[in-house]
């Protein structure tokens, strides 16, 4: 399962395209890997971004009380 970084959807998979180009002359084509629900590029396991949200949280929130103090 992945978590989407920008849009916060869980998936199972990703959305798969390829462009066409051409590379020094020759026909090539990129795959593309995207969310589903917003095309986003910034997803990975979703165990892995709710680990970094609660770091991020955890950051914050000692931010916060060093400021009051």
């Amino acid at each position: 399962m992945y978590k989407c970084r920008d849009c916060g959807e869980y998936f199972e998979e990703p959305k798969v395209y390829y462009e066409k180009h051409e590379f020094w002359g020759a026909p090539c084509t990129e795959e593309i890997i995207v969310c589903p629900y917003c095309e986003g590029g910034d997803f990975d396991e979703d165990w892995l971004v709710e680990e970094e949200e609660e770091e991020e949280e955890e950051w914050l929130a000692e931010e916060n009380t060093n400021q009051e103090e």
